[in-house]
């Protein structure tokens, strides 16, 4: 009887073997990759790393071949405009590319009412207002155009809402103030990420 369940099982065994084989074919396929030097990058606005308030600095980081910045402010209530803490530059003198921004983490504390980035032109225009609330793709306009050699200015607006039992003494207190967002650019504008 126990040799008789053995060899069931055995059976059962090999027959799941059997069922589950698969073939496997692989063909060959070349990528090669022809790096270049990043075309749109970031840099230093004239108020990066500039003062703040309480003796702070408004610390601009910026890494990886220019291709990364971290900011940090130290707001207080109502409304903050940190003007020109950094800028995105178009290095390549021949072509243009269209830039967006991807929230991938917004600010969810109630304590901030609004926080935006502004993206401004050299004439002061503004091209568009990211909300750093919100997540997904920005603005909701579309593209923006960075035209060849062209460079962008980056502000901040942060507004804290005071609440009704605190006083000049108080200092705002931030579930999440940290916001993770990511500049997209392409060489074509025909469609989104």
């Amino acid at each position: 009887m126990k040799k008789r369940t053995l060899y069931i099982m055995a059976g059962l065994a090999l027959a799941v073997t059997i069922v589950n084989a698969a073939a496997f074919i692989y063909y060959p396929l070349n990528v090669e990759l022809n790096v270049q030097k990043p075309p749109v990058y970031f840099g230093l606005g004239s108020n990066g790393n500039g003062a703040d308030l309480w003796g702070n600095v408004i610390n601009v980081t910026i890494t990886d071949a220019n291709t990364s910045l971290a900011v940090q402010v130290h707001p207080t209530y109502q409304l903050n405009y940190y003007k020109n803490i950094s800028v995105i530059k178009n290095q390549d003198p021949n072509n243009a590319y269209y830039i967006m921004f991807n929230v991938t983490d917004a600010i969810i504390d109630t304590n901030v009412t609004s926080a935006e980035l502004i993206i401004t032109n050299a004439s002061s225009v503004v091209l568009a207002t990211i909300d750093l609330k919100q997540t997904g793709l920005q603005p909701a306009t579309g593209w923006i155009e960075i035209d060849p050699n062209e460079t962008f200015t980056v502000s901040l607006e942060v507004i804290i809402t005071p609440g009704t039992t605190v006083t000049y003494n108080t200092t705002p207190t931030l579930d999440d103030g940290v916001a993770g967002v990511r500049l997209v650019y392409s060489p074509q504008s025909a469609e989104t990420p």
